[in-house]
């Protein structure tokens, strides 16, 4: 009896996850981006830029979020003559730039080319089709398991 009280926790939990989970790309983060054409358009989804610069014929804005620290560790594990085990752990460590920067030309309202880092614009939408046919295979596991028991 219990079994089947966790076998049924673990299919609601399964089910649950399915509703949240189905998702298709609606507009990739490069798409995104390439609505951001000009500086109005910018100024109304960024704001302010962080950093205004001139270089030459050409005008940076650049929008700076922060830093992100992305560590990857693995330990590995010995065993030794005398039955200790012993560990190593052995690890990276990167830090980042969270930016978004795009480049005008000095006389330009328009957007000749934009950079990031770190951000992802992408839109993702509900699949209601694989919601639907997900959780209806999990629906039909669940009394499958039922009548068998």
């Amino acid at each position: 009896m219990k079994n089947i009280q966790i076998a049924h926790a673990t299919i609601l939990t399964f089910l649950l996850l399915s509703l949240v989970s189905c998702t298709k790309l609606l507009y990739s983060h490069s798409q995104v981006m390439a609505t951001y054409d000009s500086k109005s358009t910018i100024l109304q989804k960024f704001g302010v830029p962080t950093t205004k610069r001139e270089l030459g014929g050409y005008e940076e804005w650049i929008y700076d979020f922060g830093n992100v620290t992305y560590s990857n560790q693995r330990t590995s594990y010995q065993p030794s003559y005398f039955g200790r085990t012993n560990a190593r752990t052995r690890g990276t460590q990167e830090t980042y730039n969270k930016f978004v920067k795009f480049t005008f030309a000095d006389s330009s309202d328009q957007v000749l080319k934009w950079e990031s880092q770190g951000v992802n614009y992408e839109v993702k939408v509900r699949d209601k089709k694989k919601t639907i046919i997900l959780c209806a295979a999990i629906l039909i596991t669940v009394i499958i398991a039922d009548t068998t028991n």
